[in-house]
């Protein structure tokens, strides 16, 4: 069963990257990489993590998707990042 059927089906909210958010990695050097999350509704945040690659960039991105989606839905949370 696809994703989105089923989401739609338990009521479930389903955020798409490339539809709802974007992950856009800019660089990787020796200190990490950095990434810029952005949010169709404006909410935006270049981020320095210190982990090398792409991949470990995506990572971040999703992992602050889901924080993200979670706070929209009145789930207590509390995250800090490094913004430059």
């Amino acid at each position: 069963m696809a994703v989105r059927q089923r989401a739609r089906e338990v009521g479930a909210p389903l955020r798409v990257e490339g539809e709802d958010f974007d992950i856009e990695w800019s660089e990787s050097g020796s200190a990490g990489s950095k990434f810029r999350y952005a949010e169709r509704d404006g909410f935006a945040v270049e981020v320095a993590l210190p982990l090398l690659g792409g991949h470990q960039a995506r990572n971040a991105g999703l992992s602050l998707a889901c924080v993200r989606a979670l706070d929209a839905h009145d789930f207590w949370l509390t995250y800090s990042l490094t913004v430059f």
